[in-house]
């Protein structure tokens, strides 16, 4: 299967904390522009970095954007350039434009322009930018973020793939996360190894933070936005 390509424009503390998400998986190739060198210079495991101002179209002709999937401008200090970017993305290429928004003015341009998704504040912002880079549809579901909890563990509610119904959850293969929660029609309930995964619940996932983010960007989802989840806790929107 093809590599998804991400080009991330600014690597200031929002476009650095998405790439040392996204550079952790492997069927990505991640591209990251910045004006300041000092930046690029830091970043390891990165198929490709180059040095300008990602206003200049004529750097983004030299580098050649058309098979980007998902463009996020992680500019936000400098709106006029953040707007002039997505406005450049925008009116040249298909890709999915994610962009860090400053303010409520910033954030109205950005959405006159088309841009796909915008999103505020700095290391919460980027959570939830990358669900949406690794799922789009995640991205809806998922308003708020992964949990992310010390020690490199995270945390993610998201609804059973057929694959697990009618299984108890200590017959499931390869799975690489702890069930910690089962929500059946809208209950919680704490699980056992005995506990049988069901059509209709939502599971809440325990495990290694790259271990979570794979399972978000694997989540067979639909069109049901009913799931949010935040740093205060697990809840359901309905409730």
């Amino acid at each position: 299967m093809a590599k998804k390509e991400v080009l991330v424009i600014g690597a200031g503390k929002f476009g650095t904390e998405i790439i040392n998400k996204i550079k952790s998986l492997p069927s990505y190739n991640l591209i990251v522009i910045d004006k300041d060198e000092e930046n690029l210079r830091s970043l390891e495991g990165v198929d490709g970095v180059f040095v300008g101002d990602a206003t200049e179209e004529k750097l983004l002709d030299d580098i050649g954007l058309e098979s980007i999937d998902v463009f996020v401008i992680g500019i936000g200090s400098d709106i006029q350039s953040s707007i002039l970017i997505a406005s450049l993305l925008k009116s040249k290429y298909k890709g999915k434009i994610i962009a860090k928004g400053v303010n409520d003015n910033h954030e109205q341009i950005l959405r006159q322009l088309g841009v796909h998704s915008i999103i505020n504040s700095e290391r919460s912002a980027a959570r939830r930018a990358i669900v949406q880079i690794v799922n789009p549809l995640a991205g809806e579901r998922i308003k708020n973020e992964i949990v992310e909890l010390d020690g490199g563990i995270s945390m993610v509610r998201l609804p059973s793939p057929s694959e697990y119904h009618e299984q108890m959850i200590k017959d499931i293969k390869g799975l690489k996360t702890t069930i910690v929660l089962v929500y059946k029609d809208g209950a919680p309930q704490i699980v056992s190894g005995i506990t049988v995964i069901s059509a209709g619940d939502e599971i809440v996932h325990l495990g290694q933070s790259k271990d979570i983010l794979e399972l978000v960007a694997e989540a067979k989802l639909t069109a049901d936005p009913t799931i949010e989840v935040s740093k205060k806790g697990i809840f359901n929107r309905n409730n």
